[in-house]
């Protein structure tokens, strides 16, 4: 008994002096405020963890200083995916920020008010990519490429933007833009995440076989540093004193401190987000697909491997009380009615299809054809649509109406325990953010007015696929698919629109199929000066007397009460109006798994992009 004591009092020993070491990617400053408070708060003690804390050195690649073993955590960006992609031992726990802090700034006496505004000029940033990928991605989305700036190598001296040696600086927007202020410099800035680049930042990384060989350590620390940032952005100004008084290698100011800290919180929380530290991989998906299109990247990572296990995105820590439990069942109710909204909807959709076939038989009387079959055809897209968002909302409305009930009933019996709140409460909270994502998914496809802009064609496949999805799993049709993450110019919601007649139109040939495998095959090829994307069904092809005939404006081979013979019409329009493209139809022999189909084809041509000169639209 005495030798099991001695044994555990000196396991104890061994372990509340085990020491690891942290390196960070810059300088001491708020930027890292979390590590600091939870060593100085004693969070780290408290697990039997002590933290050296080492200041960044010019030179340093940190997910090599990982590896060699010279640090057993560190603090890196979203070019750790590229990282993992060429075969390091990357393991991210956490992300301090959810927006990056990186920026380019500029003065305001520069005369540069847009980005176009750049080309040509001196823009100092990073010579390496991976570390400016936000802010290229940014300039080439306004088609600004390096060869139309001069590219110049970062001093980190802002005196070069101040004296004018440079004309844009990539800076953070937690410190340069401070220190202008302090000198009383007016100054503008162009952020990436304002142009849909939104990339992570400050990743608290390891290695999985640290963590295989450490796990209980691993996961102590990363919840003690959880606790040192939820510390340190509640108490900004106590913080800001600790860094000043204890980690000021900068020699930087209380003043100073606290904004930084204040702009900084900014970026750690979301609107979706309310904990810190959170990776989603959605979003880690589309960073990896810009790194992707700026050749950065040519490999498929893992990012259940590249996540750490015990961080959970979108989790919400809530401590409830008697008031945000009336809140939650008042969410609840809220969300009943909206269910009733969603009932008008479907009386407005059987008078909108009533109005549609008034609108065909004047379509025939008039020569005003084109007005009306736009407005036809709208009608229909958002009957479409209004299915959809039944289909999507009936699952959840239903979990928070049984949760609501449930608490009421244990209530009434004092049953109700606090274990039964949070639990509840959560499933609620779950479904509120899955009708909310729907709300989200749905809106622009309604949305009032046309506006150009440049998008990502696979990003636009996957919003039509939302809208759609489920109709097709019912119909149990198989959708294979090859898209090419390609940019192009155009009104995105009107393509995600003819994709949507064309994917109901086999839809409907395809579940008149019966005993058989139904498909849908997609494939893009990309050429010099466009795209061309193929769309093909194993439904045996659209017959000799209507192939001719399928874009012709109210020809249609369904019955009166399925179609309107409007939807190929108005992708022709479109396609030929809008993007300058062309859109075919065919029927083809084709072979799936040594299986010989036949189908119909439609081919679909769009330029990469419209010359500025020959298109008035600009």
């Amino acid at each position: 008994m005495k030798l099991l004591i001695i044994f555990l009092l000196f396991s104890n020993f061994i372990y509340a002096n085990q020491k690891v070491t942290l390196q960070l990617s810059w300088l001491h400053q708020f930027q890292f405020a979390g590590y600091y408070i939870a060593k100085e708060k004693g969070f780290y003690k408290d697990v039997g963890i002590d933290v050296d804390i080492k200041e960044f050195q010019f030179g340093m690649n940190l997910s090599t200083v990982v590896e060699n073993e010279k640090a057993d955590f560190a603090i890196g960006r979203s070019s750790l995916l590229i990282d993992k992609a060429n075969g390091k031992d990357v393991v991210a726990l956490f992300s301090a920020f959810q927006n990056s802090p990186l920026i380019l700034l500029v003065r305001e006496d520069s005369n540069i008010k847009t980005l176009k505004d750049l080309k040509n000029k001196k823009v100092m940033i990073t010579t390496d990519a991976k570390g400016s990928a936000s802010i290229l991605a940014m300039l080439s989305s306004k088609k600004i490429f390096p060869n139309d700036i001069i590219v110049q190598k970062h001093s980190f001296n802002l005196d070069d933007l101040i004296n004018a040696k440079t004309d844009a600086m990539g800076s953070y927007i937690s410190n340069e833009p401070i220190r202008l202020e302090d000198k009383g410099i007016k100054y503008k800035i162009f952020d990436p995440k304002d142009y849909d680049f939104n990339f992570y930042s400050d990743i608290l990384f390891t290695s999985s076989s640290f963590i295989k060989n450490n796990s209980e350590l691993t996961k102590a620390f990363y919840e003690a540093t959880l606790k040192g940032w939820q510390y340190a952005f509640e108490n900004i100004g106590k913080t800001a004193l600790v860094i000043q008084t204890k980690y000021n290698s900068q020699n930087k100011s209380l003043v100073h401190l606290v904004a930084e800290g204040e702009a900084l919180k900014k970026l750690a929380f979301t609107k979706t987000v309310d904990t810190v530290g959170s990776l989603e991989k959605n979003k880690l998906q589309k960073i990896v697909d810009i790194y992707k299109v700026m050749g950065l990247m040519n490999k498929d990572i893992d990012l259940d491997k590249f996540i750490y296990e015990y961080n959970k995105p979108n989790t919400f820590n809530m401590k409830l009380n008697k008031n945000e439990i009336l809140i939650y069942i008042l969410v609840g109710l809220i969300l009943l009615i909206l269910l009733i909204f969603i009932s008008i909807y479907f009386s407005i959709k059987r008078k909108w299809l009533h109005t549609t076939e008034k609108l065909t038989t004047e379509i025939k009387k008039n020569q005003e054809k084109e007005k009306l079959l736009f407005q036809q055809s709208k009608m229909a897209a958002m009957g479409e649509m209004i299915e959809n968002i039944a289909h999507q909302w009936r699952q959840p409305l239903s979990v928070i109406s049984t949760a609501a009930t449930g608490l009421k009933l244990k209530k009434k019996m004092n049953l109700l325990q606090t274990t039964d709140v949070e639990t509840t409460m959560e499933s609620i909270n779950n479904s509120a953010q899955h009708l909310s994502q729907t709300i989200d998914d749905f809106r622009d496809f309604f949305r009032i007015g046309k506006q150009k802009d440049t998008f990502y064609i696979e990003e636009t496949f996957d919003k039509a696929f939302k809208l759609i999805t489920l109709q097709f799993e019912t119909s149990n049709i198989i959708i294979v698919k090859s898209i090419k993450n390609v940019m192009i110019y155009g009104f995105e919601y009107e393509l995600i629109q003819v994709l949507i007649n064309i994917f109901n139109n086999a839809r409907d040939e395809l579940i008149k199929k019966e005993g058989s495998e139904k498909f849908i095959f997609i494939n893009m090829v990309k050429n010099s000066d466009n795209i061309e994307i193929y769309i093909k069904d194993n439904a045996g092809g659209i017959s000799k007397d209507a192939i001719n005939k399928i874009f012709i404006s109210c020809f249609t081979t369904k019955s009166d009460s399925d179609g309107t013979g409007i939807g190929l019409y108005m992708s022709k329009i479109i396609i030929e109006d809008n993007f300058k493209g062309t859109i075919k139809a065919s029927n083809v022999d084709f072979i799936h798994e040594n299986i010989t189909y036949n189908g119909a084809l439609f081919k679909i041509t769009i330029p990469f992009f419209l010359n500025k000169k020959n298109n008035g639209d600009y």
